[in-house]
């Protein structure tokens, strides 16, 4: 098996090292991920000015890249130029902190898996529920799992994997069908500097769910009550129950 790793966290990951050392338990693992933090980037791309890649040294005997740029960037530049194979799987992360609700807008992690989707690659997102915790092997372990068994799927290339992994013992998995919803209120404060100019800076934030506490198919829920979560991913982003409507308000003749 031939599978690209990346992730939104840059190539010097504790975490991402943790999954690609159970990822070689499967096949051929290539990293390509930023240089750096690259978190919250979602999809985007550099469409302008040149983009700085670097081969590093990696544990296990990987060939890394390093890129200077955003977490799609490294798809992007691995999928069609460093890897001269077919890939069987692209898997990004681990993620320092989960991606569940509409966090899938923002995310990085998200991002690098659905670029991969979009070149007609099986992808999985994979994230731990802390941003502190050191402990990463149980979720690289949960990402080796399913990936094995996501791989083996005829409709692997009909849509993308978000894993999300708590901390500590997990009670077992759950496939999420809801999202629940996140809000962060980052506490922007407006700051005058020594350099004349003014300045927007951000807060830690603080995240408000909403959504029914007691509904297991909520994702954030079910990483609350202890279960790692997974939920299958679209590129398609219409809103098929409302086509109907929309076209009876619409459309003229």
């Amino acid at each position: 098996m031939n599978i690209l790793v990346s992730n939104d966290d840059g190539i010097k990951s504790e975490a991402m090292k943790a999954l690609v050392r159970e990822l070689c338990k499967l096949g051929k693992v290539t990293v390509v991920a930023p240089n750096s933090q690259r978190s919250a980037f979602s999809h985007s791309m550099t469409i302008h000015g040149d983009l700085r890649a670097e081969k590093v040294d990696y544990p296990e005997g990987v060939e890394a890249w390093a890129i200077w740029g955003t977490p799609v960037d490294c798809v992007h530049i691995a999928m069609n130029t460093i890897i001269k194979e077919p890939l069987d799987l692209v898997v990004s992360g681990i993620n320092q902190g989960p991606n569940l609700g509409t966090d899938i807008i923002y995310s990085g992690t998200i991002g690098a898996a659905r670029e991969a989707l979009i070149y007609g690659c099986p992808a999985i997102a994979v994230s731990l529920d802390s941003y502190t915790s050191k402990d990463y092997e149980a979720a690289a372990v949960y990402a080796r799992e399913v990936a094995a068994a996501f791989v083996k799927r005829e409709d692997r290339f009909q849509y993308l994997l978000n894993l999300n992994i708590p901390v500590g013992e997990v009670r077992g998995l759950l496939v999420c069908d809801l999202q629940g919803h996140r809000s962060y209120d980052e506490g922007y404060q407006l700051v005058e500097k020594e350099d004349g100019h003014t300045y927007f800076m951000v807060g830690e934030g603080i995240i408000t769910d909403e959504f029914d506490p007691d509904d297991l198919r909520y994702d954030i829920n079910a990483i609350a009550a202890g279960y790692a979560t997974l939920t299958p991913l679209t590129l398609d982003q219409t809103s098929h129950a409302h086509v109907e409507a929309i076209r009876e308000a619409f459309e003229r003749v």
